[in-house]
């Protein structure tokens, strides 16, 4: 009886698997290329690391986005494990608050 349990629990696990790489599939060919204006980008599977969309996929950029984003969940990661605080002040060079614009 146990077994047949594992069994259609593995069945349940694939067939939802399936479901969410068709789900991936089917957004990433629904991307019209032409309607992304970065000027390189990768779209890749987690799971597989297959591409599903490239453009100018080894041109070496400076980061952007990327960074700013890295920046934010490693705050927040701290903030939740309790090693720093959302009031806390961060003091920054005058050459890297130059940087700054709005």
């Amino acid at each position: 009886m146990f077994s047949k349990i594992k069994l259609i629990f593995a069945f349940i696990l694939i067939c939802s698997y399936l479901n969410f790489m068709a789900v991936n599939l089917a957004i990433a060919a629904s991307i019209d290329p032409t309607s992304i204006t970065a000027q390189a980008y990768v779209l890749m599977d987690a799971d597989s690391g297959k591409v599903l969309l490239s453009r100018h996929a080894h041109q070496h950029l400076p980061p952007a986005s990327l960074t700013k984003l890295m920046t934010i969940l490693l705050t927040l990661e701290a903030i939740a494990q309790g090693k720093a605080h959302k009031d806390d002040r961060v003091i920054t060079s005058k050459k890297a608050a130059s940087k700054f614009s709005l």
